[in-house]
């Protein structure tokens, strides 16, 4: 089986299991306490290793809305690649949409979509628009909802090679009252390379 049939194969068994979760839905597990109707700030840093030895720091700030089990959130995105004049700095906009769900077993699937645009990326071919789909499985265990998820993106002109698609583990821990860290490991495959990466993600509600 080649690698991409594995890649896609992988992404399906995560929304099949999305979409089976879906027959229960009755809200989010992880405020399921309170109806929730707020707005959130989210700093994610990330760094990501190639095979080729290129490390690439990534920050991204972003604002958001929680409304029920729906959340719309504003992303941008800061990149630059870690040798020096390899890579300009190159940017994102991205408008996304998440849905929550609780299933059985406590088995909770979530599933976002977003549509961006890239901007100053020469490896790439500079300005152009694109999509993402990422489902999410997630489990409270304990303090920490543990999580796995899948993200597609590409570019809607694939001439633009920016296809990819990335596979995310880590949790989410409460530290404090409205203050959440979320660490995850990822592994991504895209045209012609494979990476390595690790982000860490700091969210306020209020």
């Amino acid at each position: 089986m080649g690698q991409q049939t594995m890649q896609k194969n992988a992404c399906l068994a995560v929304c099949a299991l999305s979409s089976l979760c879906t027959i229960h839905m009755v809200g989010s597990p992880a405020f399921a306490e309170e109806a929730i109707n707020q707005w959130s700030a989210t700093t994610e840093f990330e760094f990501e290793n190639s095979t080729a030895g290129v490390a690439t720091y990534t920050f991204k700030p972003s604002i958001g809305y929680r409304f029920g089990d729906n959340k719309i959130d504003l992303m941008t995105e800061l990149s630059q690649d870690q040798i020096s004049g390899e890579n300009p700095l190159s940017g994102k906009l991205e408008l996304r949409y998440k849905r929550y769900f609780t299933g059985p077993y406590g088995f909770n699937p979530e599933i976002r979509f977003g549509i961006g645009e890239l901007f100053n990326n020469n490896a790439n071919g500079g300005n152009f628009p694109y999509y993402t789909v990422k489902p999410y499985l997630t489990k409270q265990i304990g303090p920490i909802e543990w999580f796995i998820s899948y993200r597609w993106r590409d570019a809607f002109d694939t001439s633009n090679n920016y296809q990819s698609q990335t596979a995310y583990f880590g949790g989410e821990y409460e530290f404090a009252k409205g203050w959440s860290i979320e660490p995850a490991y990822f592994h991504k495959w895209e045209i012609g390379q494979e990476t390595n990466g690790f982000e860490i993600e700091l969210e306020h509600v209020f």
